[in-house]
């Protein structure tokens, strides 16, 4: 989903999640309608979707261990305690490229990279079907925002997970997205796979956002990688 600033695109993600409710329409996942609130959904319900915010610093507790940040949705969702959850939280660690030592660190004892595949963690603790994430990348520089990017794309490969991405950023969108809606004002614009949007002719409003953001090669992605495989090694 990908809209400027005050497009309602971060308002849709609320209200799938439940965090808001609809003025009016109703929110489905696999043709079903879900209550409109978290509060009225049962665990399950909960389960299947989780959202990723931009700022992990506030989206994480500072007080609590990575491994209770892990934890806890992992006794909500799955049951697991002792070294069944132990277990689990060192495997949701390395699935997101962290070293499993990281458990006993604290938020601020992280990165702000490490701090969002920390909260990608949390989200992939409940096992979900769709993941919404709310601009996840765009408080990150490039090379870190690359390496999350090549990450998610890998999860979904291994699990089977659907991202809802929303993002302002045109140049994440062709990297990433199977298909795309535009939003403006708080309505859908435009709509369809990313090359349908992505190729002429546009609408005024998506070629409006085109120009609006720099020409980049369309393998900056794995140019990106590329670099940052160097830098490491």
């Amino acid at each position: 989903v990908v809209g400027e600033s005050g497009s309602g695109k971060s308002t849709l993600g609320r209200l799938i999640a439940g965090l808001m409710p609809p003025v009016k329409g109703t929110v489905k996942l696999d043709g079903k309608s879900l209550p409109t609130l978290v509060r009225q959904r049962d665990k399950d319900m909960l389960r299947r979707i989780q959202i990723i915010y931009q700022s992990a610093d506030t989206a994480l507790n500072p007080r609590h261990t990575i491994r209770k940040i892990l934890g806890r949705p992992l006794t909500f969702f799955q049951s697991l305690r002792g070294a069944a959850r132990e277990q689990r939280v060192i495997e949701l660690l390395k699935m997101v490229e962290l070293d499993p030592g990281y458990a006993g660190r604290y938020p601020a004892q992280l990165s702000g990279g490490q701090r969002q595949r920390v909260a990608i963690a949390r989200a992939l603790a409940a096992n979900p079907d769709l993941i919404i994430c709310d601009e996840i990348t765009s408080a990150l520089d490039q090379l870190v925002q690359a390496g999350i990017l090549q990450m998610l794309a890998d999860l979904q490969q291994r699990l089977g997970v659907s991202y809802l991405f929303i993002t302002h950023d045109l140049e994440i969108v062709r990297a990433i997205a199977d298909r795309v809606i535009v939003m403006s004002q708080g309505r859908i614009v435009d709509q369809g796979s990313r090359a349908e949007v992505l190729s002429p002719p546009y609408p005024d409003y998506t070629k409006l956002l085109l120009d609006s953001v720099p020409e980049m090669a369309p393998d900056w992605l794995d140019r990106l990688l590329t670099k940052r495989s160097s830098a490491v090694n």
